[in-house]
């Protein structure tokens, strides 16, 4: 895990560090909820004509105590309890078995 993208209504772009605060879900009903700070760099800020919405893109750079670690683990739960479309076992496709007589397209 590298960064973060997140959608904002008004350019807010910024060259150098800027803090990044993220209040995580709680755990189960009635835990507190756990804050990620972080440090990040800007890397990018573009206008989606479709959204009406500037797109956001944020590097990581360093994170306060076990912030990291917390964050990897909400996400591999989060991702494993939704299972989210369009995610996949990267070795899924090297299992799959194909006739014989399959080509890729324009053989």
């Amino acid at each position: 895990m590298s960064g973060l993208s997140m959608v904002v209504d008004y350019n807010v772009f910024q060259e150098g560090e800027v803090a990044v605060v993220l209040a995580l879900p709680p755990a189960c009903a009635g835990a507190s909820r756990k804050v990620v700070m972080s440090t990040a760099e800007m890397n990018y800020a573009i206008h989606s004509s479709k959204l009406d919405a500037f797109k956001i893109g944020l590097a990581f750079r360093k994170f306060r105590g076990d912030g990291k670690e917390l964050l990897e683990a909400v996400l591999r739960y989060a991702l494993k309890d939704e299972s989210v479309a369009g995610l996949q076992d990267p070795g899924a496709r090297f299992r799959t078995k194909r006739p014989r007589d399959s080509r890729p397209l324009g053989w």
